[in-house]
């Protein structure tokens, strides 16, 4: 079975797009588009690796949802990839959550396979 890959956005345009890019790639993805379903979908699939859109005010907290999902045993280290429009040296709350990688949008799609495939390893 390929890797799973679960992708977090409170759009639910964008998460097809990663889907169908992901998808193609070879990985088996799985999409949540709010906080609570993502915690649940990470505590239930154990992806090998989360992408999540940092970027969602309201829907999704991403200062709370990263540090409860490292808070999962076995998802302690699972690598997390930060997409944002922000400036990663603006937002220090970014830069303390222990994130695999942080990428600016607008993302190439083959920079954001090839940064799951260096997450994955």
């Amino acid at each position: 079975m390929p890797p799973v890959v679960l992708v977090i956005d409170a759009h639910e345009d964008t998460l097809e797009m990663y889907d169908a890019l992901l998808s193609a790639s070879g990985y088996w993805v799985a999409c949540a588009s709010s906080g609570g379903e993502a915690l649940r979908s990470a505590r239930r699939l154990q992806p090998g690796a989360i992408v999540i859109d940092v970027d969602q005010p309201g829907s999704i907290d991403v200062a709370e949802l990263v540090p409860a999902i490292r808070d999962t045993g076995p998802l302690h280290d699972v690598p997390i990839l930060a997409i944002t429009a922000r400036n990663a040296h603006d937002s220090v709350p970014i830069l303390e959550l222990r994130l695999s990688a942080i990428l600016r949008k607008p993302v190439a799609p083959d920079m954001l396979v090839a940064c799951v495939e260096t997450a994955l390893g």
